[in-house]
């Protein structure tokens, strides 16, 4: 089952704070319940990919906000991330099994010219929103996020073997801290992230992006980094 974006539409603005945490604040409040996202978003035992990911664990003040969000929500069967695991997903390489490892090095190598004139940016994360199957922050500007998956797009899209790079307009910038663990209504977790996004947003760095081979255990998400390509 194909999974659609979420929120369904874009903000107004790709690069206003304010009408990006809107945007998806109205979305999440918008629905009845929240699903099973190990359900929603199955995943074959012994299977991994390769993802484009930019990675936040290094972030103490992020892991900080994001431990006091994981602590607030308890009570609700929700599967913290774990916060030195702390991530936003760009873009999907494709399957360990499926990648030559000739046209993996080609893909990174294409990655970093199409990055090497990108500058490093600052993003804001926060306030707290969420989705069907997850909770999650919002984070601003998507402008330059959108930039990379545009680039990296393009420095695969010819490659054989790979995934469909989505279009661009499906990609909805942000960083989960935990995943819906029960198909259950979302109205008692809106009222406790309703006062979580009181908590002020935290300013990161973005300075580099990484290539990751990931899989699913135990209703987690893991991974090993494979490369790593710094912004300037």
């Amino acid at each position: 089952m194909k999974s659609k974006p979420f929120p369904p539409c874009c903000p107004d603005s790709l690069d206003d704070a304010g009408e990006i945490r809107r945007n998806d604040w109205t979305a999440f409040s918008s629905l009845s319940r929240m699903e099973n996202h190990w359900e929603i978003k199955p995943w074959p035992p012994g299977t991994s990919s390769f993802y484009w990911y930019l990675t936040f664990g290094h972030d103490d003040a992020l892991a900080s906000t994001a431990n006091a969000c994981q602590d607030a929500l308890e009570s609700f069967p929700l599967r913290p991330v774990a916060v030195e695991t702390l991530h936003m997903t760009l873009l999907k390489v494709g399957g360990f099994d499926t990648v030559e490892s000739f046209v993996l090095e080609r893909v990174i190598d294409n990655a970093c010219n199409a990055l090497k004139s990108v500058s490093r940016f600052e993003l804001e994360v926060g306030p707290l929103a969420g989705s069907a199957g997850a909770i999650r922050f919002s984070v601003a500007p998507w402008s330059p996020v959108l930039d990379l998956v545009g680039r990296l797009g393009a420095a695969q899209e010819s490659e054989p073997g790979l995934s469909p790079v989505k279009p661009g307009q499906n990609m909805r910038p942000h960083i989960g801290i935990a995943y819906s663990a029960a198909r259950q209504p979302v109205a008692p977790i809106l009222d406790t992230v309703a006062g979580l996004r009181e908590l002020a947003p935290v300013a990161t760095v973005v300075k580099d992006v990484k290539l990751v081979r990931l899989w699913r255990t135990d209703s987690a998400y893991e991974w090993e980094e494979k490369a790593t390509i710094s912004l300037l």
